[in-house]
């Protein structure tokens, strides 16, 4: 079933000659995106980017006029490789999905070609965590699937061999039996993750190093990093936990958190009734900000540089209009604020220093933003697509299959398989 819920079903009493009519139609709808390349092909040129003029929407709401993205530069379309999918936005939880790597591109376990998006090799397992650095390794998490054994398998992120397999203990508590946790990596730091449990293992051995209970459950998906701490969301609070020893610090306040710095003043940055509060790794308050009142904090990330804040006016599924609020990391100076057209939402963004991409269903474009107002321009246009499901045969929304990635000069766009682009240097 493609993404964003169950299809329109199309009536079976519709007359045959009707249906065929909606099939010829979808058909158009899908063919709207161009010849997709085949798998591992260079895409066809297609035009992107281009400059972005005042908008009116039915209600005859104008929207400010954007910076034309000749100012950044057009990115690169490289290819669709319609056999590649990132890892579902919810199953990553923090992680890094994608990376440049020496063999090209690591895409979870398997790296790509970076120009052309053709295989060069794969590892099997449960969950990648990439390297971070140049000369790092990349660790595989694999399951036995017969005796449900955890193992740790060491590749070499040029060649995509194996070089060494570690099997890893736990005791014999029923939060380690049968391990199906949530791993996590922060250079030679090994974590994971399993309801209330939180727990480090060595990298070299396979040996559990800690294992901690921050509170009785917690309640995220999602696992951040400081330099010293892992980040969670816990009872009423955000919860640290030194990587050290395992130690769980008091918990300082914040509703959610989707990702931190790892420098600087905001190293934790969290939503509480309606403010944005940056917090050091000493838990004091660096800075707090009200949120535009009347509206509902869905989401927050930051950068050394920048904390971005999505909120939304009006309840789904129907919102009035949403707004990206951009602050300064270093004090929580107002820096940028957009708003979409009423009736349209933002969503599927990513952040990457001062790189910053949304998706905007006022025209069904992915965005490329330099903060806080140095440019802006579309990389792309999602279309509806024409579906078959055992529950249904209808028309998918226009909306990405999850959110975007960047990866260093690379731009990741899961759609229908995946769209790479480069971003040029001016934009990096």
């Amino acid at each position: 079933m493609r993404k964003g819920g169950s299809p329109v079903p199309v009536s079976v009493g519709v007359a045959f000659v009707a249906f065929l009519a909606f099939i010829g139609a979808a058909a158009c709808r899908r063919a709207s995106r161009g010849a997709a390349p085949a798998p591992g092909s260079a895409a066809d040129g297609a035009a992107v980017g281009t400059p972005v003029a005042p908008e009116t929407n039915a209600s005859g709401t104008t929207r400010p006029e954007r910076v034309p993205v000749a100012r950044l530069g057009q990115p690169d379309r490289l290819w669709h490789n319609r056999e590649i999918d990132l890892e579902p936005t919810i199953l990553r939880g923090g992680r890094t999905v994608a990376a440049v790597a020496p063999c090209g591109l690591l895409v979870a376990a398997t790296c790509l070609d970076a120009a052309t998006g053709a295989r060069r090799w794969s590892v099997e397992g449960e969950t990648a965590l990439l390297p971070g650095a140049a000369g790092e390794p990349l660790w595989v998490v694999r399951k036995d699937p017969e005796t449900r054994e955890t193992a740790l398998l060491v590749v070499d992120a040029t060649t995509g061999e194996v070089t060494r397999t570690l099997p890893m203990s736990f005791p014999e508590e029923p939060l380690f039996v049968d391990l199906d946790a949530r791993w996590y990596r922060r250079g030679a730091v090994l974590v994971f993750q399993r309801e209330e449990l939180v727990a480090r293992v060595d990298p070299e051995s396979g040996r559990l190093l800690w294992h901690t209970r921050p509170y009785e459950s917690l309640l995220t998906l999602r696992m951040s990093f400081t330099e010293r701490y892992a980040v969670v969301s816990c009872g009423g609070g955000l919860c640290r936990v030194d990587l050290e020893d395992g130690y769980v610090e008091d918990a300082i306040p914040g509703r959610f958190i989707d990702e931190t710095t790892t420098s600087g003043p905001a190293a934790i940055v969290g939503l509480s009734s309606g403010r944005v509060e940056a917090f050091g790794e000493d838990g004091r308050v660096r800075w707090a900000r009200d949120l535009p009142e009347g509206t509902t904090a869905r989401r927050v990330l930051a950068s050394p540089r920048w904390v971005v804040v999505g909120v939304r006016a009006g309840e789904p599924p129907q919102p009035t209009r949403d707004r990206l609020v951009v602050f300064e990391a270093t004090n929580g100076e107002s820096a940028a604020e957009l708003e979409s057209a009423s009736g349209a939402y933002f969503g599927y963004e990513a952040l990457d220093g001062d790189r910053f991409l949304y998706f905007d269903s006022g025209d069904d474009a992915i965005r490329l933003r330099m903060l806080p107002d140095l440019g802006e321009g579309v990389v792309m246009k999602l279309h509806e697509g024409f579906v078959i499901a055992p529950d249904g045969t209808g028309v998918s929304p226009a909306v990405p299959d999850g959110d975007p990635v960047f990866a260093g000069p690379y731009l990741l766009v899961p759609d229908w398989g995946l769209h790479a682009y480069r971003i040029p240097e001016q934009a990096s």
